[in-house]
């Protein structure tokens, strides 16, 4: 018994010896922020944005950029990190920095490669690593050589650069293979399937797949979500006509909420969530209750001469699709311009605010003034909605509207005449064009 006691005790601390390495071995922790959602970014002016999630803090900083930091982000698009801007990741204890730069440019890894001291780097694709030489709370990159737009950035903690946790490998006979090209998936097999990719990777084949659309959330590309009758929904992340010949907003008949449509093409995930990209309608069924376009409101009337401190909708005549309709700001953004509505109720209010050399304009959120000014973002200006103002306008009376001087250039608020974008954005006066203007109650 004596004998079988000690053998006991030596196995157990034979075991407790082989056990504490491999436990060391295992340390090691993962965190990641998502550019593609504007909830995670925590505030935002011309000179500095800071985003937070999963205990990262992320800030871009104007630093020496000549442009003003950029309005981006969410729905689904990057962040853009300014030429000459700075940005600081923050994370106890980080080893490791991975970075997965926007496919829309070969050249942002190499950029953001070359602006990186103080570290290794890697690139594979357009992935970046960033293997720090010890733990650190905050890492910082001075000075971008270019601009970088940026999906996501994950961080480790832990030894060996924080290794990834191994995962359990996938056995030969559960292989994830895609189903034969041309072949009609049901909404849930289009998820499984989109979901079974790494970020940003698709079929090399296209798939039929079809639903009833929910919404469509950006009416230039024709972003939209469909859904079964089981509630699955997938998202259909650009759309064109059958042909695949003319983008949504070029459609002469275009697909709306409760129509049921049938699209054809590639299947992929984004950030971890399933679609279809630049999928083609091949079939439209309307529903049984189209939405009708709101009536044109008889309520409002255009100002000729508005004054500062009184509430106004601000909007435009989109003549090439409506000649009566006036598209008001709404308060949100459309991808990179400012979203707009028909319907008067959900319209923002906007307000003039006299300054020196003319006004500032503005809408009120949550009792407190948000701006609503026109920033330079690399060769573009864009609308953007701020906490401060920074673009004085004046008051032309003769198109009755409001006029900025950007980069020695006349814009207004508006959209050009050879397009039929009904999202607003600055448009410069010497092209032709629909813009925003005043109104108000009879």
């Amino acid at each position: 018994m004596k004998m079988r006691k000690i053998v006991a005790v030596l196995m157990a601390v034979l075991m407790l010896c082989c056990i504490v390495p491999f436990a060391a071995m295992a340390e090691g922790s993962s965190a990641s922020i998502d550019f593609g959602d504007k909830a995670n970014r925590v505030s935002y002016s011309t000179e500095q944005q800071v985003w937070a999630q999963n205990g990262i803090t992320v800030t871009n900083d104007k630093a020496a950029s000549t442009s003003n930091v950029g309005d981006y982000g969410g729905d689904g698009y990057p962040v853009r990190f300014y030429q000459n801007s700075s940005v600081t990741i923050a994370y106890p204890g980080m080893t490791k920095i991975v970075v997965n730069c926007d496919d829309y440019k070969a050249s942002y890894p190499t950029a953001l490669e070359s602006s990186i001291s103080g570290a290794d780097v890697s690139v594979d694709g357009f992935v970046v690593t960033i293997t720090l030489p010890a733990a650190a709370d905050t890492f910082v990159i001075e000075a971008l050589s270019a601009q970088v737009r940026v999906d996501s950035i994950t961080v480790y903690t832990g030894e060996a650069g924080g290794d990834t946790p191994v995962e359990p490998p996938v056995t030969p006979d559960d292989p994830v293979e895609d189903p034969e090209p041309d072949t009609e998936l049901t909404i849930a097999d289009a998820i499984a399937l989109g979901t079974s990719k790494d970020h940003n990777t698709y079929t090399e084949g296209k798939y039929f797949v079809t639903g009833v659309i929910t919404e469509v959330y950006n009416t230039t590309y024709g972003n939209m979500k469909i859904t079964d009758d089981a509630g699955n929904i997938l998202t259909i992340y650009g759309s064109y006509s059958a042909d695949g010949e003319l983008r949504y907003d070029a459609m002469d008949v275009k697909p709306v909420a409760g129509d049921t449509v049938t699209v054809y093409g590639i299947v992929g995930q984004y950030n971890g969530n399933a679609q279809i990209k630049n999928g083609w309608i091949v079939d439209h069924v309307p529903g049984e209750d189209p939405v009708e376009p709101d009536e044109p409101s008889t309520d409002l009337v255009l100002i000729d001469e508005p004054k500062a401190g009184v509430a106004y909708k601000f909007g435009m005549i989109q003549a090439n699709v409506s000649a009566t309709d006036v598209y008001y700001l709404k308060g949100g953004m459309n991808g990179y311009y400012m979203d707009t509505a028909t319907d008067v109720a959900v319209a923002i209010d906007v307000y003039l605010e006299e300054t020196d050399g003319g006004y500032y304009m503005y809408t009120m959120v949550d009792g407190a003034k948000t701006y609503i000014n026109m920033v330079v973002s690399g060769t573009h200006v864009n609308g953007a909605y701020e906490a401060a103002a920074s673009t004085v306008y004046t008051f032309n009376a003769d198109s009755k509207t409001v006029i900025a001087i950007v980069n020695d250039k006349e814009y207004w608020f508006g959209t050009r005449n050879d397009k039929t974008y009904t999202t607003v954005g600055p448009c410069a006066v010497e092209y032709a064009g629909f813009y925003c203007q005043f109104y108000s109650a009879a």
